[in-house]
C-alpha cells in the first residue's frame, strides 16, 4: 500500500514542477532501502541455515501427531 501511495506522491511531485524536491527524497530513502535489503538477505540466510540443520528424520510428521495438537 505505500509503495503506491509513494508512486502516486512522486508523480505529482513531477506533475508540479517539483523535480529537484523528489529527487532529494529519492536520494535520502535510498540508503534505508539499502539497509532493508541487506537484512531480508541476513533474515533469508538464517533461516536458511536454520532449514538446512534441522534433523527432518527426527521429526514426526504423521496425522496423528497434528491431531494431538
Amino acid at each position: 500500500m505505500l509503495d503506491s501511495v509513494q508512486g502516486v506522491l512522486s508523480g505529482v511531485a513531477r506533475g508540479c514542477g517539483w523535480q529537484h524536491l523528489a529527487m532529494y527524497l529519492k536520494l535520502y530513502a535510498k540508503g534505508p532501502v539499502d539497509w532493508l535489503i541487506c537484512g531480508l538477505s541476513c533474515q533469508a540466510g538464517t533461516l536458511l541455515l536454520i532449514t538446512l540443520r534441522t534433523k527432518w528424520n527426527r521429526l514426526d510428521l504423521s496425522h496423528n501427531a497434528a491431531s494431538s495438537v
